[in-house]
């Protein structure tokens, strides 16, 4: 018998395509300085980050996290930040955006993104993505631990 989120196929329980899920976010850590050695602030001071997530596609819209006041590190309290999320959207393409929140505008620190989720991800266990520096996409690097939690 499989869990309500889940369905029997060929023997074996598998997340059911249609089951609503919470992408939760629990901590992001994000690198001391920018891709090419620079500061976040003028100044030298930490950013100010910002998580946006995107479900389905690299182009659906985001849903982001309040940001974050001059830190390197933000413990979530548990909050899910993409609710009510189809579980085969979330198989398909999960993507999560770091941004410096400036007074005029959001800063890119970095992008990384699964494809073709495996279903052992929606045990709810804690995921950890490590989004490396890379100075050709200007990614500045950042470690995020999220998981799912049914809906």
């Amino acid at each position: 018998m499989c869990d309500p989120a889940f369905v029997c196929s060929s023997g074996s329980c598998r997340v059911d395509p249609a089951s609503r899920w919470n992408v939760v976010l629990e901590h992001l850590e994000v690198e001391s300085t920018a891709y090419n050695g620079a500061a976040w602030d003028i100044g030298g001071g930490a950013p100010d980050p910002v998580v946006g997530i995107r479900v389905g596609s690299d182009e659906a819209s985001e849903q982001r996290t309040a940001g974050a006041d001059d830190v390197f590190t933000v413990d979530y309290d548990g909050g899910a930040t993409a609710t009510n999320q189809r579980a085969d959207d979330i198989q398909t393409y999960l993507g999560f955006l770091v941004y410096d929140e400036d007074v005029t505008d959001y800063e890119f620190i970095g992008w990384c993104s699964y494809q073709d989720i495996d279903d052992a991800v929606f045990n709810e266990d804690t995921q950890t993505l490590v989004c490396p520096v890379d100075e050709t996409t200007r990614n500045s690097g950042f470690t995020l631990t999220w998981h799912l939690e049914r809906y």
